[in-house]
């Protein structure tokens, strides 16, 4: 029939073969509460149909037994919502990590920047203002950050990677925005770079309290659905049906292909890209303002009529890939990693990570399920 474990009465012997069953007592959000008080009260209803891992049958019959993808689960009836409550808390608990790093990357990524740009600011003083060039920095951060959302196919598990990228929006626009001012000097300058440092980490550190938030609330509302006995809904079961009976060395990725956010192993791909952005606003200014003007206008007609990788924005696309580059080898950032976070061919290539031919490339990036 397929696997089988009991779960007996409270204070019986307990006996569980089931790998997902446990989530350490310190490790569990303020889901923790939720839980053993629906723990005590469900009634065990399960999930609805349409999750190929979890069919109709899911709801207890009388007799106190049911069966999920060849589970056979026999005792007390709220042996599914005991289930229930353990993916609910391990899944909330990785996706909180998870959120919380994907900030610390962002911080990364504009900590390694500053270390790019302080000892070329020299060469922009009096040709741009501090207020501009943090605009401009501001914008690039906010290119891969405003991604985030492009690869989630479920419209139910938006709503995380929706908050993250408008809270950083939000908190880098403001708090960057109201640090600097018009001045032209070289002070001004780096005091521009260093307010989008503090931003982003004021941002990012204020992220990871809104994101535990966000996702106690979303998955305490699954948990008191079955405290009260009802039967979870579609939007429910399309944030908890994919993890049930999930291997939890598999977790991160599966958590990172529903929910967008990435895990530990693409994380470094998200300092590499967003360091790359960075530096592509930077030598947009940065060319613009130290090239003589016979250089501009050569460039303004290669991008209009020529070859547009000899224009200004070829010209600081190629600087970013170069850097980005260095930077992604001191993260050990791989082109397997870069396939598992979805990213093209040509981003590989760029970054110097030498991929394999593209098919098969690509065929590894379809066989791990990025896209």
């Amino acid at each position: 029939m397929g696997r089988e474990y009991r779960t007996e009465q409270a204070g019986d012997e307990h006996e569980d073969r089931h790998p997902n069953r446990a989530v350490q007592p310190d490790q569990a959000s303020g889901l923790q509460e939720v839980a053993a008080a629906a723990g005590n009260r469900a009634v065990g209803r399960g999930l609805a149909s349409g999750h190929p891992l979890v069919t109709r049958g899911s709801v207890l019959g009388a007799d106190g037994t049911t069966e999920l993808e060849g589970t056979t689960i026999t005792g007390r009836r709220s042996g599914f919502a005991e289930e229930l409550h353990s993916t609910v808390l391990m899944v909330s608990t990785r996706l909180s990590a998870s959120t919380a790093n994907y900030g610390v990357q962002v911080l990364n990524a504009c900590e390694a920047f500053r270390a790019f740009a302080t000892p070329k600011v020299r060469k922009l003083a009096g040709e741009v203002t501090a207020q501009h060039l943090v605009e401009q920095l501001v914008g690039g951060l906010l290119t891969p950050v405003a991604g985030l959302t492009a690869k989630i196919a479920v419209p139910a598990a938006k709503w995380l990677a929706d908050k993250v990228v408008a809270y950083i929006t939000s908190g880098m626009t403001s708090s960057v925005g109201q640090a600097v001012g018009p001045g032209t000097d070289v002070q001004a300058l780096e005091a521009a770079i260093a307010s989008l440092v503090q931003g982003a980490r004021d941002t990012t550190t204020r992220l990871g309290v809104a994101a535990q938030q966000s996702i106690d609330e979303r998955f305490g509302q699954i948990l008191q659905r079955s405290a009260a006995g009802e039967q979870l809904s579609a939007d429910d079961e399309a944030l908890v049906g994919p993890f049930w009976g999930a291997d939890p060395a598999s977790l991160d990725a599966a958590i990172e292909k529903l929910f967008g956010i990435p895990g530990p192993a693409t994380a470094a791909v998200v300092q590499a890209e967003v360091y790359r952005e960075l530096v592509a606003a930077f030598m947009r200014i940065y060319i613009n303002r130290t090239a003589p003007w016979e250089e501009n206008l050569n460039m303004a007609m290669q991008e209009m009529i020529g070859d547009k990788r000899l224009g200004l924005p070829g010209r600081a696309g190629t600087a970013a890939d170069e850097a980005a580059g260095v930077r992604a080898a001191a993260l050990g950032v791989t082109w397997q990693q870069l396939a598992r976070a979805g990213r093209e061919y040509e981003e590989a290539v760029r970054l110097g990570l030498k991929p394999p031919p593209r098919e098969e490339y690509e065929k590894f990036r379809d066989h791990v399920g990025a896209r």
